[in-house]
């Protein structure tokens, strides 16, 4: 990017490349990566199901995306049946919402 780097920044961008980008979507996935042997096979078939949603109810996120009006849509997306929309019952809208919930954590760490 033609800027001085650190080298703390390159260790951080080199063994982690998710923190060099503001990508919800990419940080997500390499936890998942990072968390696969720690959980459960179940527990990380149920992440890797909640990016495939988010995923198509937006396209791309950001972090500065994800806010109390994205999770408010998201949560009507998943719930709605109406056109491709999914028709989840409320255990599975308050599980999805539990997953964003943790790699946001993830991140404030």
């Amino acid at each position: 990017m033609d800027k001085p780097i650190t080298h703390d920044k390159f260790e951080q961008n080199f063994y982690n490349s998710s923190y060099g980008s503001d990508s919800f979507y990419d940080f997500y996935v390499k936890q998942v990566d990072l968390l696969k042997g720690k959980l459960a096979h179940n527990t990380i078939r149920v992440y890797n199901s909640q990016i495939v949603k988010l995923r198509e109810f937006k396209k791309e996120a950001t972090f500065n995306d994800i806010d109390l009006n994205f999770i408010t849509a998201y949560e009507g997306f998943i719930k709605s049946n109406k056109g491709d929309k999914k028709g989840n019952n409320q255990n599975t809208v308050t599980k999805s919402i539990k997953c964003i919930k943790s790699i946001l954590n993830r991140a404030v760490d």
